[in-house]
C-alpha cells in the first residue's frame, strides 16, 4: 500500500498486512492500494512506520530518548522526547491502533522511570486532543499525583501545566489523591506505574469496518482525514 503524509512527494510503501494487522483504519481500507493522510506529520509517520516493520520493538520509542532533559540558550529545561511520545500517541488515537498507543505508554513509562525530571506541560494538549477518560491522561494524572512537589510550581513558563492545564485536570489529580487518600504517597510505596503499567494499556475493540469503494475518485472520512484515490496504475 502507498500512503502518502502531508505533503511529502514520495509515499511510504507499506505492506498491507502489516499495517492492517494493528491499525484499524488500515483495515477500513484494506482494499485500497493508495492513500493519503494529508494532516498527518511524516516525521511521526515515519517512527510508526519503523515500529511496524521492527516486529513492534519497543527499542524505537526508546530511540527517541524521552528521559534526556535539553537545556535551552535561556537556560530553561525541555525533554523534547517524552513531547515525541505524547504527539506518537495522538497518532496512535487517529490510525486506531491500540497496540501502537499502548507500546507509546510503555515508552513513557520507562521514561519516568528513567528520567530525572517529568514533562510537566502536556496537560492542556491531552484534555484537548484526546477523548475523556483515555488512559494516557490517567498515567499523566498518576505522574502529577505521585511525582510533583514545590518546584513544579516555580519560574513557569505559559505552556506549564500550573498555568494551562484546564480545571478539569486539576478536578481529576484531586479526585485521585482524594481516593487514595494522603497516606498512599508514601514513599515506601510503590508507583502505580511500576507496579503495574498495564493499567494504563487500552484494549482493543473488535470493530466492523465498512469496505470503501475502489470506484471512488477521491473518498476522505469525516474524521480520520484519509484521502483515498485510485492506484495510477488503473487511470
Amino acid at each position: 500500500m502507498s500512503i502518502y503524509v502531508s505533503i511529502s512527494a514520495e509515499p511510504f510503501i507499506l505492506h498491507k498486512n502489516l499495517i492492517t494487522s494493528t491499525s484499524a483504519l488500515f483495515r477500513d481500507y484494506h482494499f485500497e492500494s493508495v492513500l493519503t493522510l494529508p494532516e498527518e506529520d511524516a516525521a511521526l509517520f515515519e517512527v510508526y512506520a519503523e515500529w511496524i516493520y521492527s516486529n513492534h520493538s519497543l527499542a524505537v520509542l526508546h530511540d527517541l530518548r524521552a528521559h534526556e532533559v535539553v537545556k535551552r540558550a535561556d537556560g530553561t529545561t525541555d525533554q523534547p522526547g517524552a513531547e515525541h511520545l505524547f504527539h506518537l500517541y495522538c497518532l496512535g488515537a487517529r490510525l486506531r491502533d491500540v497496540t501502537f498507543k499502548n507500546a507509546v505508554v510503555d515508552a513513557f513509562v520507562d521514561m519516568l522511570m528513567k528520567a530525572t525530571e517529568c514533562p510537566t506541560h502536556l496537560a492542556k494538549w491531552i484534555y484537548e486532543r484526546l477523548p475523556p477518560g483515555n488512559t494516557f491522561g490517567k498515567l499523566y494524572v498518576d505522574m502529577w499525583c505521585w511525582n510533583s512537589d514545590e518546584s513544579w510550581f516555580e519560574d513557569l513558563e505559559q505552556r506549564d501545566d500550573p498555568i494551562s492545564a484546564p480545571g478539569e485536570f486539576w478536578l481529576d489529580v484531586v479526585k485521585k489523591k482524594t481516593l487514595l487518600g494522603k497516606k498512599i504517597y508514601d514513599a515506601r510505596l510503590r508507583v502505580p506505574w511500576v507496579a503495574d503499567r498495564t493499567q494504563y494499556y487500552e484494549e482493543e475493540k473488535h470493530e466492523t469496518g465498512g469496505e470503501h469503494s475502489v470506484w471512488s475518485s477521491v473518498h476522505q472520512t469525516e474524521n480520520s482525514g484519509v484521502v483515498v484515490k485510485p492506484d495510477p496504475e488503473d487511470t
